[in-house]
């Protein structure tokens, strides 16, 4: 349904949209401010807000919601009934409701709404409209408080307090008032206070300055003059305003300044603070006319104080000679004969800005009644001067709109029954006769019989229900052709009490060529919508009249409008390059102008992107003018816009080697033929078909694809033979739907095309098919749209299932289970062992859910918490989670070790999912189970082996130590003794290193730790090393601190960790090597590195070189290897502090470095 600019500014509707244009323009001319219109039923279908949209009502708010629903509800079940009662009768609906505002208030407005029926008599829809008369319900509390103003006022002192209308009319006066008027209260109230004043002179002065106040809004301090009884009041007027800022009248205050003693006496403080606040100048002058007094709002105005002004003329302050001369005519007018006057005079500030000033002079009299002084109250107008010109500009324009013949006048009397009628609307009505008194009958005789009831039935309601008469119909001139006309009146009461209207005032338009346009507009947007549809452009739609512009999806990309953001005529102005955005705002301009432009439009530009690149636009268009205008007006600006990057890119690029191609013909040539067939290789082709002939004209590359000769005519049956045979039936019953008198004409199909060599090619094809309404009904006339070549798609598209297939297949006999989920955590895919482990896995279902009823177990016993689960660790933002649990199965209860590891699934740099892996470890944790077993046996025979062996060496050591005491030994014998001691003492460290590494492996080893320094345990551990070192002639470097380095340690075991790393640095380097020991600290650790140039570890044996009974493979079968137990030792003991330690080497014959790390932390300390 058309919205309600629609029904104004488009009169060719049918009879249906005329009511509805009746009923909605009835209820716009009363200037409305809110307009609605709903169905049947009282869902809103559209809303505007005119003018004032004091309710703040949003139109994306409102629409497909009950009309009542803005209502308030305190309001609502007044309004249902009012509007029952309207619906059962027939009627217009009329009363006053609050309406809810967009801030969670509401303001009064006054409700109407009218149905509109169709032909048959039927309601189809109704419009409604709302008036804010928030501000009238108001002012009767804004009189209450003008009220206690003044009578606060009045206790304050003598003066005159009285409170006007904007018509001037007391609303309230004090006794003052009444004294000076000579009347009562009941006479005064309601009526011009200046008609009771006895001279006319005094009325006009003080009607003067009541309008100045009510008319420019502002403050007014000035004198008044009442010439019988003679006496002279200061008065200081303010504009009543209402809560809406509308003024309502003013409010006064004066004060009788006859005599100087007198002013000085009445002016209270409060006003004089009034009088000093108000941007009013007032000036005294002598009769030199120098002056006595100015106020200090003459600052504002001339840049200087006030002070500067005092016993100097306007000469003398050097004001402007010819402003002087006006000034001092004016005045010496004044003082001559006592009469106020008022002039106006142009004057520049300081800010060097002309402004224009209204000012009233009055004379003060002595004594005598002759004047003394003057008294000048000036003020600015420069604001009321604008808005007077151009009143006057918009009273020429309806007059030379009435002088042009586009608006012909009359006049209906209703009590004579007869019509005023001059000649031009005579001459439109075909009216007989030479009087402009025109009969009830005659003035309808020229208007089509169909239209002559409503149009008198609507006049009559007009004449006697006092409501606005606007109606559209057929009048038949001279020629015999009939032409759209629209009539619109409004009553114009009489001077009475009843308040009758006495005629009927009216004008009348030709609306003929404007349905003409608007028809000729509807089909040309027919065919473009059709056309725009089947290729790749954007549309724009320019209202001229009203400056709003429409955009398509399309159009808003290329100029990249933000979502949201109304298109505008500067925003594409601003999308421009700027070379080009002058040339197109002139071209723009010269389309504009019809009285030289043709209205076709055609122009390439560049426009800017976001990212600083170009691209280049065509837009082809329209500018659509009226018809038997001189000049010619634009109404519409209509066209595509396309993007031409591509073609402008290429021909950019022909252009640049267009030099090179004049000197070769081959070249060109070769250039040409490949244009060629770059242009016959694309596979986009466009169909028109004649719909009654079938004849199709088609594109070379829609003949190519179906297998078709380039030349001759073209039938649909011989297409149709063309598509392979299984598609046939489908494909012949799309076109006749799309043609079906019922149907919307869409045609979209996929097929397969027979060629004459046997194979087949797969086609998609799009199209549209126009109707037109012939007497026999809606009938199909033109079939258009493309087509192009998916074979290749088609190919890939089974190329994928193929693919799928195998995934499929690989899901199902894969050795792990795999579960898939989205983004949002629904389950997208799981295979059979998934299922099988974690219960059935619907698809869709939420994985968050599903894990809730996962049974799984820590290594220490304790529940996996849902959160710890990886896929949803994934979910939550992690990159990759893995995690080792128990798990209980689902479907048989068995408890199973199961390693879960999720990764997230990234599509387009973009989470897009999870996939987590499950994989049955339970035989291999077993296996772990088993070893760490053995190694406990291991471990437990070490023990008992070492405890076995040290009782016989201890017999061994003590039968050695009885043989030292027999000084009779042989030598062979004493050689002997020596071989035990030596072998019984290695024996025995082997022995302690054993039962050392056994305690440590069984954590039955406890660190007596305490805060020590690590500089003097180093120090202690280099002394043994270096004589062992200096007896392998080997060179040995300490490198420590001076500033010592404390942690919390057990001195003896670091000590030990110290002594087994120089030791086997010393034995493992050649004699006259060196060795180096460095000590460095941190915030947090303390580093000890022990490195030499000795033989070295290879590589791969370094994460090696610290297990138990590890021995470095080595080629020198004389090399003093060990038993593997000391850096084991090492690295527990290590490990023990919190420490850590590591082995670095090039390879063997490069040296090895050992790094021992303690943390400085006090957490041992504190343990301890």
């Amino acid at each position: 349904m058309p919205s309600q600019l629609d029904v104004l500014n488009t009169m060719s509707l049918p009879e249906m949209e005329m009511r509805r244009a009746v009923a909605l323009q009835d209820l716009l001319v009363r200037g409305q401010s809110l307009l609605w219109e709903t169905d049947a039923k009282g869902r809103v279908t559209s809303f505007t807000a005119r003018g004032h949209n004091a309710s703040g009502l949003d139109t994306n708010t409102v629409l497909n919601t009950d009309w009542t629903s803005f209502v308030d509800p305190l309001d609502q079940v007044q309004v249902l009934a009012a509007w029952s009662a309207a619906r059962a009768a027939g009627t217009v609906l009329t009363c006053e409701a609050r309406i809810l505002t967009g801030e969670g208030g509401s303001r009064w407005h006054r409700v109407s709404a009218a149905p509109v029926c169709d032909i048959r008599g039927e309601l189809v829809s109704w419009v409604g409209t709302a008036r804010d008369i928030h501000d009238q319900k108001l002012r009767e509390t804004e009189f209450i408080k003008a009220l206690e103003v003044l009578n606060a006022l009045e206790r304050c002192g003598d003066g005159l307090l009285y409170l006007k209308d904007r018509e001037g009319r007391l609303v309230w006066c004090n006794d003052a008032v009444l004294d000076v008027l000579g009347k009562n209260r009941i006479e005064a109230l309601g009526h011009l206070a200046t008609a009771y004043m006895r001279e006319d002179r005094d009325a006009h002065h003080v009607t003067l300055h009541d309008m100045q106040v009510v008319n420019e809004g502002r403050a007014l301090l000035t004198e008044e003059i009442l010439h019988d009884p003679h006496r002279v009041y200061l008065s200081c007027k303010t504009p009543w305003r209402d809560r809406a800022g509308s003024v309502v009248g003013l409010v006064g205050v004066s004060i009788n300044v006859t005599n100087e003693a007198r002013i000085r006496s009445q002016w209270n403080p409060e006003f004089a603070k009034l009088h000093h606040a108000t941007p009013i100048v007032v000036s005294r002058f002598d009769k030199d006319l120098k002056h006595l007094y100015v106020s200090p709002a003459i600052e504002t105005i001339t840049g200087m104080p006030p002070a500067t002004f005092f016993g100097k003329s306007n000469r003398d302050l050097g004001m402007p000679s010819h402003l002087c001369d006006q000034w001092d005519n004016v005045m010496h007018a004044v003082l001559a004969d006592g009469c106020p006057r008022e002039i106006e005079f142009s004057y520049a500030g300081p800010d060097e800005k002309q402004r224009v000033f209204r000012s009233l002079l009055s004379a003060e009299k002595d004594g005598h009644g002759k004047p003394s002084t003057l008294v000048a109250v000036a003020y600015e107008v420069t604001e009321l001067k604008a808005q007077q010109a151009l009143v006057r500009e918009r009273e020429a324009r309806l007059a030379a709109a009435l002088s042009a013949g586009k608006l012909q006048t009359w006049t209906y009397l209703i009590g004579e029954n007869v019509f005023l009628v001059p000649v031009s609307t005579r001459r439109q009505h075909a009216i007989r006769g030479d009087s402009d008194r025109v009969c009830w009958a005659d003035a309808f005789c020229g208007i089509h019989r169909d239209d002559v009831e409503r149009v008198q039935q609507s006049l009559l309601r007009c004449a006697h229900d006092k409501v606005d008469y606007d109606e559209t119909y057929r009048v038949q001139d001279d020629s015999g052709h009939w032409r759209w006309v629209r009539a619109a009146g409004r009553h114009v009461p009489h001077d009475t009490v009843d308040g009758g209207a006495s005629h009927i005032a009216g004008v009348t338009f030709d609306l003929t060529e404007e349905r003409k346009a608007q028809q000729r507009l509807r089909d040309s947007e027919e065919s473009l919508r059709l056309a725009v549809d089947a290729v790749d452009a954007g549309r724009y739609d320019w209202d001229l009249a009203t400056g709003e512009l429409k955009w398509d999806a399309r159009t808003r990309a290329l100029f990249h409008l933000p979502a949201g953001q109304e298109p505008s005529y500067d925003h594409f102005l601003s999308r421009l390059h700027p070379d080009d955005r002058v040339r197109l705002a002139a071209r723009v301009g010269a389309q504009l102008d019809g009285s030289q432009s043709d209205g076709i439009w055609s122009e390439r530009y560049r426009v800017l992107q976001p990212d600083g690149t170009l691209r280049w636009l065509e837009s082809q268009g329209r500018v659509m003018f009226t018809e038997n205008e001189t000049p010619r007006r634009p109404m519409r600006f209509i066209g595509l816009v396309t993007d031409v990057t591509a073609e402008v890119e290429t021909a950019e690029r022909l252009a640049a080697s267009e030099g090179a191609l004049r000197k070769s013909l081959s070249a060109l040539a070769e250039s040409e033929e490949r244009m060629r067939l770059a242009m016959e290789s694309s596979s986009l082709g466009w169909w028109d078909m004649d719909v009654p002939s079938t004849r199709i004209v088609w594109s070379g590359s829609a003949r190519r694809l179906f297998d078709m000769p380039e030349e001759g005519d073209v039938h649909l049956d011989e297409v149709l033979v063309r598509v392979y045979k299984e598609d046939l039936p489908r494909v012949r019953l799309a076109i006749e739907s799309a043609m079906a008198s019922h149907a919307d004409g869409i045609f979209h199909e996929s097929y397969r095309v027979l060629w004459r060599d046997g194979s087949l090619r797969d086609v998609e094809a799009i199209g549209r098919v126009r109707f037109e309404h012939r007497d026999s009904g809606r009938q199909a006339t033109r079939f258009s749209g493309v087509l192009w070549d998916t074979t290749e798609t088609r190919t890939m598209w089974r190329t994928l299932q193929d693919k799928g297939a195998y995934v499929e297949a690989l899901l199902r006999t894969a050795p792990v289970g795999i579960l898939s989920v989205d983004e949002a955590g629904h389950i997208t895919r799981s295979n059979p062992l998934m299922d099988s482990l974690f219960g059935p896995l619907g698809r869709g279902a939420q994985v968050r859910d599903e894990s809730q009823r996962w049974e799984s177990y820590c290594a220490d016993g304790t529940r996996l918490a849902q959160a710890r689960y990886p896929v949803l660790q994934v979910l939550d933002g992690s990159i990759r989670s893995e995690v080792e649990v128990q798990h209980v199965t689902s479907r048989d209860g068995r408890s199973l070790w199961l390693r879960l590891i999720a990764s997230p699934v990234v599509q387009q740099d973009r989470p897009a999912g999870a996939v987590m892996v499950c994989v049955d470890i339970d035989a291999e944790r077993r296996t772990l189970e088993v070893l760490k077993e053995a190694d406990a046996r291991k471990e437990q025979f070490f023990a008992m082996l070492a405890h076995e062996i040290r009782n016989p060496l201890g017999a061994i050591s003590n039968a050695n130590h009885i043989l030292s005491r027999d000084a009779h030994l042989s030598e062979p014998s004493t050689f002997a003794r020596g071989v035990i001691t030596r072998q019984s003492k290695q024996l025995q460290c082997l022995v302690d290193d054993l039962l050392e590494v056994s305690r440590i492996s069984r954590d039955s080893f406890t660190l007596k730790t305490a805060p020590t320094s690590i500089r003097q345990v180093l120090l202690y551990a280099c002394d043994p090393a270096l004589i062992r070192a200096q007896a392998r002639r080997q060179r040995l470097t300490i490198n420590v601190p001076e500033q010592d380095v404390v942690a919390n340690v057990d001195p003896t075991r670091l000590s030990q960790v110290l002594d087994n790393l120089l030791g086997n640095a010393v034995k493992y380097t050649p004699e006259g090597g060196a060795i180096e020991v460095t000590l460095t600290s941190s915030a947090e650790y303390a580093e000890v590195t022990i490195s030499d140039n000795g033989m070295g570890i290879q590589v791969d044996e370094l994460d090696k070189v610290f297990d138990l009974f590890h021995q470095q493979k080595t080629q020198d079968r004389h090399a003093a290897l060990g038993f593997g137990i000391g850096l084991a030792m090492v690295r527990r003991l290590v490990e023990l502090h919190g420490g850590r330690v590591w082995a670095e080497s090039q390879g063997p014959g490069t040296g090895a470095k050992f790094v021992v790390q303690i943390p400085l932390g006090t957490d041992a300390h504190n343990s301890q």
